[in-house]
């Protein structure tokens, strides 16, 4: 964390440390050694969960932990609010500053993830996730089963309700036979859970998707 205190202090050195808004976060995490895998090409929480910090000393009060569901791209019209600019009608990025100012703030229901090639379980060329408070749904394009994890139940994603064997290692998924496979897909789109989440991807066709 030395180089994050050395922006701070050139910060403060130049006099605008109380005028700043500082934002701490990350574009992914990584597995390392989770789920049998190393790097970043998952949807699992250890790669889709990243810090989120903010701090600015003449706007909001600190100390505070915020538990809600919000996307990357929320942070472009929270930070156009806070430069005194409207943001556009279109975006659907949502500001977060009412949870930065201690206001009640409900979050999102449902935050997104994509990524183009799977290069775990099923060399598929593009794969979606929707995740909500209890549920995590993971569609890999142009294949017939997915994953589907009760988040309460399995926090640690470990036993997909898409498959009859958990997906903890590379290639699993890949070597479903077809009859696990018809199986798999019957018992995902039976589950409530699925049909909330496979309705929030639907309405979501076309938009910006971040985590």
């Amino acid at each position: 964390m030395r180089e994050v205190g050395e922006i701070l202090d050139a910060l403060e050195a130049a006099g605008r440390l109380e005028n700043a808004i500082i934002t701490f976060t990350s574009d992914h995490g990584d597995c390392l050694g989770d789920h049998g895998l190393s790097q970043k090409w998952a949807p699992y929480d250890e790669v889709t969960r990243v810090p989120l910090i903010i701090s600015a000393q003449q706007r909001f009060d600190g100390g505070r932990n915020v538990d809600e569901l919000v996307q990357l791209f929320d942070l472009g019209p929270t930070i156009l609010e806070c430069a005194g600019v409207e943001p556009d009608v279109s975006f659907e990025a949502e500001s977060l500053n009412l949870a930065l100012e201690g206001k009640p703030f409900e979050g999102r229901t449902h935050v997104y993830c994509e990524q183009g090639k799977d290069v775990n379980f099923t060399g598929a060329e593009y794969l979606t996730m929707v995740r909500s408070r209890s549920h995590k749904l993971v569609h890999f394009a142009g294949k017939e089963f997915g994953q589907l994890f009760d988040l309460d139940a399995d926090p640690k994603e470990s036993r997909s309700k898409g498959e009859k064997k958990p997906l903890a290692r590379p290639g699993i998924c890949g070597r479903q036979a077809g009859a696990e496979r018809a199986d798999a897909r019957m018992v995902c789109s039976k589950h409530t859970a699925y049909q909330e989440c496979a309705q929030a991807d639907r309405g979501s066709i076309g938009r910006t998707r971040m985590s």
